[in-house]
């Protein structure tokens, strides 16, 4: 007998034409369960694995090594393609040599752009150089290197997207992102931004934060092809 927390057997003494005459023996092993909850949760299926903790480190690992290897390897392809510099140190590590790529290509691209813009947008070119350079993308030919720095900066910051469920506490999280989402979407339409990136380009950092916010994953597709017909 399989119970949720114990086993029970029994031993029953059989004659030769198999029926039980008597009883050999029998006990019970009782053992910890493998979830948590009291034993009425546990008979109304209310319980909690206690795998939930393990299983939902792993995950969060496994996404931060799939994020790192998308980085990675988009990294290495706009540099083999000619959209990102190369390093000059080759001998770095790769997370080294990305550090020193990007922070030396915004600052070449901060100086360039700070000679042909108007004054007002000179704090945007330092406070908000990708979403500034995403919003030029919209309208007009970026350079190379200018193109592959935006390409870089959509892959940091893909946007939420469920596709999954886990439960009523899981459906609250997920409605309250939905919400945070819906805002974020009005406040860029009252703007008249086309776009997400070109909404954060139009913000002051000093006054209203940027980073911190519920984003979709749409809002990332919706730009990329806005850019990528431009």
């Amino acid at each position: 007998d399989l119970g949720s927390a114990s086993i029970g057997w029994a031993l029953v003494e059989l004659d030769s034409y198999h029926h039980p005459t008597g009883l050999l023996n029998a006990a019970v092993r009782i053992f910890e369960p493998g979830v948590e909850g009291s034993s009425l949760d546990i008979e109304q299926g209310k319980d909690k694995s206690k795998a939930v903790a393990r299983r939902e480190a792993r995950l969060h690992r496994r996404q931060l090594r799939r994020r790192a290897a998308r980085q990675r390897d988009l990294f290495l392809l706009l540099q083999g393609k000619g959209f990102l510099p190369a390093a000059s140190d080759s001998s770095a590590d790769l997370s080294s040599q990305r550090h020193q790529v990007l922070n030396g290509l915004d600052r070449a691209l901060a100086t360039e752009l700070r000679l042909n813009i108007a004054a007002q947008d000179a704090e945007a070119v330092e406070q908000v150089l990708p979403y500034y350079l995403r919003k030029l993308a919209l309208d007009r030919k970026l350079t190379a290197y200018e193109l592959g720095r935006v390409f870089y900066h959509l892959i940091q910051r893909r946007g939420f997207k469920s596709n999954r469920r886990e439960g009523k506490k899981q459906d609250e999280e997920i409605g309250e992102v939905k919400a945070s989402i819906s805002e974020l979407s009005a406040q860029i339409a009252a703007s008249g931004a086309r776009t997400l990136g070109e909404y954060y380009a139009g913000l002051n950092p000093h006054e209203r934060r940027i980073r911190n916010r519920w984003t979709a994953r749409s809002m990332y597709e919706h730009e990329f092809s806005l850019i990528w017909q431009s």
